[in-house]
């Protein structure tokens, strides 16, 4: 099966069998991150940050994106910085 998701926020809902209904008490687990959530401290993202040793201080970074800010926002400012 394809699924092709498009929009802010599409993929939040996506799948039916990932509801947080399903998992109550871990629906943070349980559902796809938002954009703003995409590093945040999940235990099923956790155990691959290890793998990636050379990105671990950019996630860092990434988990703790000011409110006013976003994922990209941030990206492009760290993309910008490695150019000078």
């Amino acid at each position: 099966m394809l699924m092709v998701v498009f929009g802010a926020g599409a993929s939040y809902d996506s799948i039916p069998s990932r509801s947080p209904d399903k998992y109550p008490g871990r629906s943070w687990e349980a559902r796809l991150p938002l954009a703003n959530e995409l590093f945040s401290d999940r235990s099923v993202f956790n155990k691959w940050i290890v793998t990636f040793t050379r990105c671990q201080p950019v996630i860092t970074h990434l988990r703790e994106v000011p409110e006013a800010s976003s994922v990209e926002r941030e990206l492009e400012k760290l993309r910008a910085e490695a150019q000078t």
